[in-house]
């Protein structure tokens, strides 16, 4: 399941979903497929995510499961996406 989080998620219900392992098609599907997708372009002043960044992200989720069946679901939330690389937030 991919989707930007928060509200998105649980108001808008705005999440996609595949099926593991993931292509980078299907991740680059997903990104398009949500409908809130524009934020990752940048706005009000915000700068673009580094969308390639993401979706190695996703690809690298998605070898982590299927190398490893006993992990049946693994929930980041939230996973930062910056300018340039991203990053899980981590509590300290």
């Amino acid at each position: 399941m991919f989707g930007l989080g928060g509200i998105h998620v649980e108001v808008l219900e705005d999440v996609t979903f595949r099926v593991a392992p993931l292509s980078r098609a299907d991740a680059e599907e997903m990104i398009e497929e949500v409908r809130g997708r524009r934020l990752l372009d940048g706005v009000r002043g915000k700068p673009p995510v580094d969308r390639q960044a993401l979706i190695q992200a996703l690809l690298s989720l998605s070898r982590l499961l299927v190398e490893n069946p006993c992990v049946s679901e693994v929930d980041i939330n939230p996973l930062i996406v910056l300018r340039r690389g991203c990053m899980p937030w981590m509590r300290g």
